[in-house]
């Protein structure tokens, strides 16, 4: 899912940062949740999102802003030093950008995508980018590097048990165009169940993130404050054998207002809603 500011339409990243896992109790592990390969892999993930924002503007009218985009990224998993080595190439993808507001569409493909991403990831999931391919601004409207950033879901790090829950806290910043962009959000997972898909057993983990959006600044001589509040709602089913997650669902639910401090107007509703859903090609 991609929230924009209405008028920058400034794309908000999810990034990585954690909190040590709490502890289940006595129970025996039964599965592993964790990041680590003993040999290379491929894996193929197939990805939809949609995004819709809608502001109340008062005598200037409505403005509502939607994002769809769908796609798929190839990714060679290696093992590396206390960590995984993922090269992530997208090797199709279509998006649209849609402002009421004014302008017309913004599209993206792949083509727009110049290069793999190619980050490290740890046992529990945390992301470092090594490299980041070369993108187009229609790409940075429509998606940006949360494309890459959302094939891994942080993790305890190691064999638990079903009832393990843990806490990770993200907070990222990101400058682009005169505009600042934070994000605070703080995750609470669980390992709820183990469940059977096509004959695997795979391990079900719950997630609610109570998330923050905060975007300032400048941006065409127009100063913006804008403020979000809600949650994000998911659930990710992970293969414990191959140490990959297999599909991941998220629901998004958001409330803030929309500033435009020089034009004397303060405190328009905002809201934006969204989903996204990623499978493992089988």
């Amino acid at each position: 899912m991609k929230i924009h500011s209405a008028l920058l339409l400034l794309p908000v990243l999810a990034a990585c940062a954690a909190n040590p896992p709490a502890s289940a109790g006595p129970e025996a592990p039964t599965s592993v949740l964790a990041y680590s390969l003993a040999a290379p892999d491929t894996l193929v993930y197939d990805f939809a999102d949609t995004t819709n924002s809608t502001i109340q503007g008062g005598a200037i009218g409505q403005i509502n802003v939607s994002i769809g985009s769908r796609g798929s990224i190839s990714v060679q998993l290696e093992p590396a030093r206390d960590a995984t080595r993922a090269t992530a190439t997208l090797t199709d993808f279509a998006g649209t950008f849609r402002n009421s507001a004014g302008g017309g569409d913004v599209t993206a493909a792949a083509a727009d995508v110049r290069g793999p991403a190619v980050m490290t990831v740890s046992p529990r999931g945390e992301v470092t980018f090594v490299e980041t391919p070369t993108v187009s601004q229609q790409f940075r409207t429509v998606a940006g590097d949360n494309v890459f950033r959302r094939l891994f879901h942080r993790m305890p790090g190691g064999a638990v048990s079903v009832g393990t829950t843990w806490t990770d806290t993200i907070v990222t910043e990101e400058n682009s165009e005169g505009m600042v962009s934070r994000t605070r959000n703080v995750i609470r997972s669980a390992y709820a169940r183990d469940t059977t898909v096509a004959g695997r057993q795979l391990a079900v983990i719950n997630s609610i993130a109570e998330r923050t959006l905060e975007v300032s600044g400048v941006s065409q001589g127009i100063d913006i404050r804008q403020t979000l509040q809600g949650t994000a709602n998911g659930v990710t089913l992970w293969d414990p054998q191959s140490r990959a997650i297999v599909s991941r669902t998220e629901s998004v639910d958001m409330r803030g207002t929309f500033d435009l401090p020089g034009m004397g107007v303060s405190g328009m509703p905002m809201t934006a809603t969204g989903s996204l859903r990623m499978t493992l090609r089988q």
